[in-house]
């Protein structure tokens, strides 16, 4: 792709991962159970937007391709029955990072070990194992929330972020397990 078109369509990216911020930030729990509806919406809007960018920018076949491959991923996350909706919703505002990683470094579908493929394959499974309703899985959602943010407000096309955000999060994921371990074993001693 030739550079003046990619970094075009980096640019654009970035304005869509802008307004992304402001959908996230200083919500809720309860509030983002009840947002899947608009991050349908907005992707339904990102995706809109995307087809006139790429109609603007005449990308080769390869990369529109790649911006196709992330969309199923995404809808692949969104339609998965087991997740609950705030995690889908949180999840969701990641399609268009996910789509910049996607362009600038194509590692991300080739193997298990890319860290921004290893984050949202972690907080996937993370997410996929909560309930809304239970008091401690509010604070896995809580904390997905918090990564999101951070890619949402940090990322720019340094995928370092993304190994530092794994890092945290399986911490995190440890560390809760282990808190949930000694609960439930103080629960059958007693």
């Amino acid at each position: 792709m030739p550079a003046n078109v990619l970094s075009n369509f980096i640019g654009e990216l970035n304005a869509l991962q802008s307004t992304a911020v402001s959908a996230v930030s200083g919500l809720t729990v309860s509030h983002i159970q009840n947002s899947i509806g608009n991050v349908n919406a907005a992707l339904g809007e990102q995706t809109a937007n995307l087809a006139g960018i790429l109609k603007n920018q005449h990308l080769p076949a390869a990369e529109t391709g790649v911006i196709d491959l992330v969309g199923m991923l995404f809808d692949f996350i969104l339609n998965d029955e087991t997740m609950p909706d705030s995690v889908k919703a949180l999840l969701g505002h990641l399609h268009t990072p996910y789509l910049k990683i996607a362009i600038l470094d194509r590692k991300i579908f080739s193997g298990d070990n890319h860290p921004a493929r290893r984050l949202l394959n972690t907080m996937s499974e993370a997410g996929s194992n909560c309930s809304p309703d239970d008091s401690n899985d509010v604070g896995i959602i809580a904390k997905i929330q918090q990564i999101v943010n951070r890619v949402l407000e940090e990322f720019d096309e340094n995928v370092d972020l993304f190994e530092e955000l794994q890092t945290d999060f399986s911490e995190f994921m440890n560390n809760f397990k282990r808190r949930a371990t000694l609960m439930e074993k103080r629960s059958i001693a007693t």
